[in-house]
């Protein structure tokens, strides 16, 4: 077995080093994770805190969005959404974030969501996968 200055098995730095670069290890494991359909947005949205945000949201999904936005998110940090859901309204999710995409922003899952807010989601979804662009 090889070793690394550290007396680590190389096997183990190496593995080390792909899962510490988590843009890439992570859009592989979220694409391979992604069970929902996904539509483009945008759409408007707030990120609830000491100080509101306003937020661009993309690939928005029941499962969770990709945000676009100009500041970092630590992976696992909890998010109050707000998001302005086409002939449904603003609905109020809470989110974690998955991972940072580089010069883009960030991706969240939906956590704790009740059956009315993934309904409305769905209801957008597959309303926006039926019309197709001119839907929008």
């Amino acid at each position: 077995m090889s070793y690394n200055r550290d007396f680590r098995p190389l096997a183990l730095t190496r593995a080390i080093q792909l899962m510490s670069d988590s843009s890439q290890h992570d859009d592989l494991a979220g694409a391979q994770r992604r069970t929902s359909p996904r539509v483009p947005g945008p759409f408007n949205g707030t990120w609830r805190g000491f100080v509101d945000m306003p937020l661009r949201i993309q690939d928005l999904s029941v499962g969770g969005c990709l945000i676009h936005a100009h500041h970092e998110v630590p992976r696992g940090r909890r998010l109050t959404l707000e998001i302005d859901l086409p002939e449904s309204g603003i609905l109020v999710v809470q989110a974690e974030a998955l991972y940072i995409r580089p010069d883009y922003g960030f991706a969240v899952r939906f956590v704790d969501m009740d059956d009315d807010a993934r309904n409305r989601i769905d209801a957008v979804v597959q309303r926006r996968l039926t019309q197709g662009p001119s839907g929008y």
